[in-house]
């Protein structure tokens, strides 16, 4: 259905009851098609709406035309993973669903990074041929791009998104954001890798928190996982220095299952 069409009786559709919210190559694909299948949800379509990070200028309005029509006891939400790491995403969301659910997905930093940077090279955007070259490069990429998005709400950094394959594993500065805007209460982080091996296990985590019985879904396939060649020995020693001091403040802050290394 085109989105011109759906904006018809936009007053009459939802708003998202939660929002995965992060983090990109963490597996947020996955649980939402997990989700989708619960017969008390109907989520937005598409899946990534990037709506409280590139469309916010546009308003509720716009925002509802991606959800269903309000019926009772149906639930719905998105996913748009870089929510997580724009810094301009968690207050939006307070001032505009102060009640709602957030989901966090949280992985290796480093397999995220490595994981990304492969994604981008096929998407073809991603000029470097080697993930240590871009690595190497990342912080000229990304220098003033922050202070941009906090200057200039509507300024839209494809440095930021495409080449932030360390900057997004920094996981406890972006946790403290978000919980700084929401509180605690409101945020389920879950671990990628936990999903992964017990998938059954996580989602009841999920259907707690939402509020939904826990009616498993009858297919559960992983999607998007990718193949690339192992990383460096040498590459992931450098990168697990680089993550070690976040690391430890987020075992601080959210407890020893998020801790990697």
């Amino acid at each position: 259905m085109g989105m011109w069409l759906r904006g018809i009786g936009a007053q009459w559709r939802m708003l998202p009851h939660f929002i995965i919210a992060g983090v990109q190559k963490g597996g947020t694909t996955s649980l939402y098609a997990y989700l989708d299948q619960h017969p008390d949800m109907k989520l937005s379509r598409p899946k990534e709406v990037h709506f409280f990070d590139e469309q916010y200028h546009r308003g509720l309005a716009y925002y509802r035309r991606v959800f269903p029509f309000a019926w009772r006891g149906l639930i719905t939400g998105e996913a748009s993973p870089y929510y997580f790491f724009h810094p301009l995403v968690p207050q939006r969301v307070c001032e505009s669903l102060p009640g709602v659910k957030v989901i966090v997905l949280l992985r290796n930093p480093i397999m995220r990074a490595y994981s990304h940077y492969h994604m981008q090279r096929r998407a073809g955007v991603e000029p470097l041929e080697s993930f240590d070259e871009a690595v190497a490069a990342e912080a000229g990429r990304l220098e003033g791009e922050e202070h941009r998005i906090l200057t200039n709400g509507n300024y839209i950094p494809l440095a930021y998104k495409r080449y932030s394959y360390v900057a997004r594993g920094m996981y406890h500065v972006q946790a403290q954001r978000w919980i700084g805007a929401l509180g605690r209460e409101q945020i389920l982080f879950v671990k990628s890798e936990h999903l992964l091996q017990d998938p059954e296990k996580e989602l009841c985590k999920v259907y707690d928190f939402i509020g939904v019985n826990r009616v498993l879904p009858a297919m559960l396939p992983q999607k998007h996982v990718g193949e690339y060649p192992a990383m460096a020995q040498t590459t992931r020693d450098y990168l697990q220095a680089v993550f070690a001091q976040d690391q430890e403040r987020l075992v601080q802050l959210l407890g020893p299952d998020f801790g990697w290394f």
